[in-house]
C-alpha cells in the first residue's frame, strides 16, 4: 500500500509523528513516498530507528505531482499549521482519501468519513496510526465520487465566487 506525503518541509508538516505512525502499523507492506523539497538523509538514523528506513522514499521535487495522486492509495498531511493547503485539495481531486488535522484550512474539503478522516491532534502518533489504519481497511467513498466533491475548489468557480461577493460590495 502506499501512501503519499506532498510537502517542502518536514517539521511543521507532522513528517515525524506520521513516521512514527507508520512503525506502529501492523502492516510491513506500506510504503510512504515523500514529495517535495525536502531532504530525508538527515532522518535515516531516526527511521532506522523506527524500523522503517526501507518503507520511506523521499522522491525530490515534482512538476507533476498527480502521478504520485494517481499511484497512492492515500495522501496524509498531519499538518500542525496550514492556513489552507493546495495538496489537500489536489489530492481529493485525484480521487485519493485524505488524512490530514483540523487546522489545515482546506480540512474544510475533507467530508469526515465519507473523503478522508481528520486528525484532532497531529502530534499524537498513536491517533495517526488509527487513522491510518481505518483508511487503508476500509473503503470511503470511490474515487469519483471523492474527486467530485472538491469542484467548487475549482479556480473557475472560485473566481465566480469573489466576483460575486464583489459586485455585492461594490454597488
Amino acid at each position: 500500500r502506499l501512501i503519499v506525503f506532498v510537502a517542502n518541509e518536514l517539521e511543521r508538516k507532522g513528517f515525524f509523528p506520521l513516521a512514527r505512525a507508520i512503525a506502529r502499523l501492523k502492516s510491513q507492506n506500506i510504503l510512504l513516498v515523500v514529495v517535495g523539497r525536502v531532504d530525508l538523509s538527515p532522518h535515516q538514523e531516526f527511521l532506522r530507528q523506527l524500523g522503517i528506513a526501507d518503507r520511506v522514499r523521499g522522491v525530490g521535487p515534482s512538476p507533476d505531482v498527480a502521478r504520485f495522486y494517481a499511484a497512492a492509495d492515500l495522501f496524509a498531511l498531519p499538518t500542525y499549521y496550514e492556513a489552507w493547503g493546495l495538496v489537500i485539495v489536489e489530492a481529493l481531486a485525484c480521487g485519493l482519501p485524505v488524512l490530514t488535522s483540523r487546522v489545515a484550512g482546506a480540512a474544510v474539503a475533507v467530508q469526515e468519513n465519507r473523503t478522508g478522516l481528520l486528525l484532532d491532534d497531529p502530534h499524537d502518533d498513536a491517533e495517526i496510526a488509527a487513522k491510518l489504519e481505518r483508511l487503508l481497511a476500509t473503503p470511503l467513498a470511490s474515487p469519483a465520487e471523492i474527486s467530485a466533491t472538491v469542484q467548487p475548489y475549482q479556480w473557475h468557480e472560485v473566481l465566480a465566487r469573489y466576483e460575486r461577493i464583489l459586485a455585492d460590495h461594490c454597488e
